[in-house]
């Protein structure tokens, strides 16, 4: 179990605000990826969004609903927190690497 429940709930509900506006720009406006990546790949970074949209919504839920002694909600929010910051952690790894060559 999770303790300190209510400061976690409090900041799965602002992670999953974050993540839902930052997916719904994405959504709405594409263009922002026009300098970010190649033509071939804005439909993957477009359907990502997609996914965290519903990723950041699936996380608001849990957080809003779950109270100290329920675990399956817990994990549910973990496992979406996982997701929705796995992005930032290969963004950081891959921008940490050099190259010997």
């Amino acid at each position: 179990m999770i303790d300190h429940g209510g400061l976690n709930r409090t900041l799965w509900v602002l992670t999953g605000t974050l993540s839902l506006l930052a997916a719904i720009w994405g959504v709405l406006s594409p263009q922002i990826y026009g300098g970010l990546n190649d033509e071939q790949v804005r439909a993957g970074a477009y359907s990502q969004d997609l996914i965290s949209v519903a990723a950041a919504l699936a996380l608001i839920g849990p957080a809003i609903a779950a109270r100290d002694g329920r675990a399956k909600l817990q994990i549910v929010a973990i496992g979406l927190l996982g997701y929705l910051f796995s992005p930032l952690v290969s963004i950081r790894s891959s921008g940490s690497t050099t190259s010997c060559t």
